[in-house]
């Protein structure tokens, strides 16, 4: 059973004057964990409340978990209050910085074959666009790649930063996104990792890693003038998946050469998808 969280209808009490709060209330369904339940209404709700509508917010301080009418039903109620300090930036005012510097990626199949060339008098062979080719298989080149890596910093306050969250952080490193994300597709962005340092009694600096690869569609394997049973096109991949070829040696009915043919390519889901909504840093 999948897990839900559903704000109560009589989810929002507060008060104003020297000390104003506010509690909101929602109603977990579908784990019997306690630090579960906990963590599910950390998600759903905000970090900081409106009081009035009018920019006096208040900080997330506290959330209490009761046990609701079954097992698997919980109540929790999130309390805000105090003011909000200074220093103690939400996700909307977040330090951002990125880097395109890239890396190195093995490829077997080049974009386009610029040109091919042979001994006088005789005819260079084709080879569809494969890279290196032996009489064993094709052993590819690495190549720069362009990346795109950018970093995301806020200041979050100790009632954020619980062991539920920590442990949400280190669940979802090494994922890529399941939703939209930063205005990129699903699929497209594979978080790295997160930092954080206590800043003494003023809360958590924050530091998120993330990576970019653009989706792709339309993609070609080998060239279309050998012929389409030397082709595969119409591929599809995902930013983060990781496409492979595999090569059976044929003899082409033209060149009358055996050569290296492409045969499949298989598009494989190398990480697990990830919900990035559980950050709390919106998307």
């Amino acid at each position: 059973m999948a897990i839900t969280v559903d704000e109560m209808i009589d989810s929002h009490r507060s008060g104003s004057g020297p000390n104003p709060f506010a509690e909101r209330r929602f109603l977990v369904m579908g784990t019997e964990d306690e630090l579960t339940a906990r963590a599910m209404v950390g998600v759903a709700s905000d970090i900081y409340y409106d009081l009035f509508g009018v920019g006096l917010l208040l900080i997330r301080n506290e959330i209490v978990i009761e046990p609701g009418a079954t097992n698997d039903h919980w109540i929790g109620t999130v309390i805000y209050g105090g003011a909000l300090q200074a220093d103690v930036t939400g996700p909307e005012e977040g330090r951002v910085s990125f880097d395109t510097g890239g890396g190195l990626q093995k490829i077997t199949h080049s974009i386009r074959t610029v040109n091919r060339y042979a001994p006088a008098g005789l005819t260079p062979p084709n080879f569809g666009g494969a890279i290196n080719v032996t009489g064993d298989g094709v052993e590819g080149v690495e190549i720069s790649v362009p990346g795109f890596v950018f970093n995301e910093t806020y200041a979050l306050p100790n009632t954020f930063v619980t062991p539920a969250y920590i442990s949400t952080l280190a669940r979802l490193t090494g994922t890529m996104n399941v939703g939209s994300f930063r205005g990129f597709a699903p699929g497209e962005v594979l978080m790295l990792g997160a930092a954080g340092s206590k800043r003494g009694l003023e809360g958590w600096e924050v530091n998120f890693r993330f990576a970019q690869s653009p989706n792709r569609t339309g993609l070609v394997i080998g060239d279309p003038a050998l012929g389409s049973d030397w082709n595969i096109s119409n591929i599809t991949k995902r930013g983060w998946d990781h496409l492979w070829v595999y090569y059976v040696v044929d003899k082409h009915p033209s060149q009358g050469r055996f050569l290296q043919r492409p045969y499949g390519v298989s598009i494989e889901q190398v990480y697990h998808e990830g919900n990035f909504a559980q950050l709390g840093i919106g998307a």
